[in-house]
């Protein structure tokens, strides 16, 4: 605005200028006796002149006073410029006529929303007190825009500045998201999805929540491919519509297998899951194990919104059978891999949990699980298990399925007893960091320290075990359940991953993990179970997880017992 003033009021000072001239010709010389300015009163008639290239001594050049005037307004300091000519000691004299810009009295910011007053006037070099200065202002106004584009808000620009006397106004147009437009390729709800998005209609549009609320419907595991398009608002450069175009739907899966159980029989196992029952967000998982020894089975509904609220529900029954290596003497360690203390005995489990889940803040949300379960190990008798545990997950991972920055921090606090046969208190803290490296490559960081309070039954024990999400990979089976060292009352475990894109949906990854468990709570540093390795990932669209296959050398095993290969489905962590 203040720029296209300018060039006007310079276009009619040249015009002055070649009036002047004529008059300037009716003089007996055209040579310049003196130069000077006018009309200034805080910038320094020496700042003027050392713009100025016309000299005295002199003939008068219509073309170098032009470009002194462009000069001199390009100080940023005034409105507009005259060139003034008047007899002077036998010469003429120039008289550089200027037009101030005002002392700014206060300077006001419209139109911010997300970004607050104070924040954008850090941005400024134009300050109240001061002459205004055009080239500080536009470089305030290129500032603004670029902060605001770095916080994602792409649309954001100053759209008008004003002066209002003394007064200067920034005018802030932050960008509008006009409408969400959900296009599912199957009968997935509208309320399905538009409950998990951060983005609202009317609001300021942010690019980061849209990659957000992408990561946040891929978590849910309902499509394969999510794509969104952006369709700019006609006649409104500042308003966009988003539209979230949701491919492949993954609605479920059927898995058959068959394997040898505990007794030397063969089982035959199907696994049935139904994601987002009839659109509506639910999901049921059936596993089921029969044979002529066993029959185990689990059954699983989830409803991720239930009272017309952000509260998740979940209930899963289950009857099933492990088997479980436990060390009857008092004295662990390598040296009883494959001994006589190490025996192998089932773990019958039946009953079931309820599980309610809110959020409490933004990113983090609280879980309540009750639990209860019949348990017997060999030949004693069941034992109930009543408890109670609180879960607390704050989540910044830019992504759920492969983060590669952000944070999940996860406190889990377990307390059993309620007239049950087991009394215990269990809790553990979970944290996991992620940080990019280059474009393909990122690091994954992850601790876990769990402790207990009672006396924990042999299978409510915490295990490193890799087929589990707790593991140091490399150690193989014979170490697990009876070493000293994978399994007890309390555990501390680290690792740490560099993964790297190598094509499309496979990965790489190279890993360390430490880690190990001790009895009654007494944790130290000596004696940790180590190893390194590397492995492979293959994202599997249909299962919405990755296969993984680790192989892992562990430098202290036993000789025979230092390296495995693992497999597993999902992400180490």
């Amino acid at each position: 605005m203040f720029r296209k003033i300018g060039i006007i009021i310079i276009l009619i000072s040249i015009i002055v200028i070649n009036t002047n001239q004529v008059m300037a010709n009716s003089i007996n010389s055209n040579t310049i006796a003196d130069i000077t300015v006018s009309g200034n009163e805080v910038i320094k008639v020496q700042t003027i002149l050392e713009q100025v290239s016309t000299s005295i001594g002199e003939e008068i050049s219509n073309e170098k006073l032009k470009a002194d005037m462009q000069a001199i307004y390009n100080l940023g300091y005034f409105n507009n410029i005259e060139v003034l000519f008047k007899n002077y000691a036998g010469g003429i004299q120039i008289i550089f006529k200027v037009d101030e810009t005002p002392v700014i009295s206060n300077v006001v910011i419209k139109g911010n929303q997300e970004v607050s007053n104070d924040k954008l006037k850090e941005l400024l070099t134009v300050k109240s007190g001061q002459i205004l200065n055009f080239n500080q202002l536009n470089k305030d106004r290129d500032s603004i825009n670029q902060y605001y584009y770095e916080q994602g808000f792409v649309l954001a620009r100053v759209i008008d500045i004003e002066m209002e006397e003394d007064q200067l106004n920034i005018i802030v147009d932050e960008g509008r998201l006009n409408k969400i437009i959900i296009n599912p390729e199957d009968n997935t709800k509208d309320y399905v999805i538009r409950r998990q998005l951060s983005m609202e209609e009317e609001e300021p549009f942010n690019i980061n929540d849209v990659k957000k609320d992408i990561s946040k419907i891929q978590s849910l595991k309902y499509f394969e491919e999510i794509k969104p398009e952006f369709e700019q608002v006609p006649n409104d450069p500042q308003a966009i519509d988003v539209k979230l175009n949701l491919n492949k739907p993954i609605n479920g899966r059927t898995v058959f297998g068959v394997k040898d159980s505990a007794e030397g029989s063969v089982v035959g196992n199907i696994m049935l899951e139904k994601h987002n029952i009839l659109g509506r967000g639910q999901k049921l998982t059936l596993n089921f194990e029969g044979g002529s020894d066993v029959t185990d089975y689990s059954l699983n509904f989830s409803d991720p919104w239930v009272f017309e609220s952000q509260t998740s529900f979940n209930i899963n029954l289950f009857n099933q059978m492990t088997e479980e290596t436990t060390n009857i003497s008092n004295i662990g360690g390598l040296d009883d891999i494959g001994g006589s203390n190490r025996v192998e005995r089932d773990v019958k489990e039946k009953g079931g949990n309820i599980q309610f889940g809110r959020k409490l803040a933004e990113n983090i949300r609280g879980y309540l699980n009750l639990h209860y379960d019949k348990t017997k190990e060999g030949e004693a008798p069941y034992q109930d298990t009543r408890s109670i545990a609180v879960t607390t997950i704050r989540d910044l991972r830019d992504n759920y399925l492969h983060p590669r920055s952000g944070s999940r921090q996860e406190f889990k606090i377990e307390k059993a007893g309620f007239n049950g046969d087991n009394d215990f208190l269990k809790s553990h803290l979970d944290l996991r960091n992620y940080y990019k490296a280059g474009e393909k490559g990122s690091w994954a960081l992850r601790m876990k320290l769990g402790a207990s309070d009672g006396e924990l039954p042999s299978y409510k024990k915490y295990k490193l075990k890799p087929g589990l999400l707790d593991g140091v990979r490399g150690y193989d089976s014979s170490h697990y359940g009876g070493t000293d060292g994978f399994k007890g009352d309390s555990i501390f475990l680290t690792s740490i991953e560099y993964r790297r894109d190598l094509y499309k949906a496979v990965r790489g990854v190279l890993f360390t993990d430490v880690g190990r468990t001790f009895e009654d709570n007494e944790f130290s540093l000596n004696d940790l179970n180590y190893s390194v390795g590397a492995g492979i990932r293959f994202f599997v669209p249909v299962l919405g997880a990755e296969l993984g296959f680790d192989y892992g050398y562990a430098p202290e095993g036993d000789d025979g017992h230092k390296d495995e290969f693992t497999f597993k489905v999902g992400t180490s962590f």
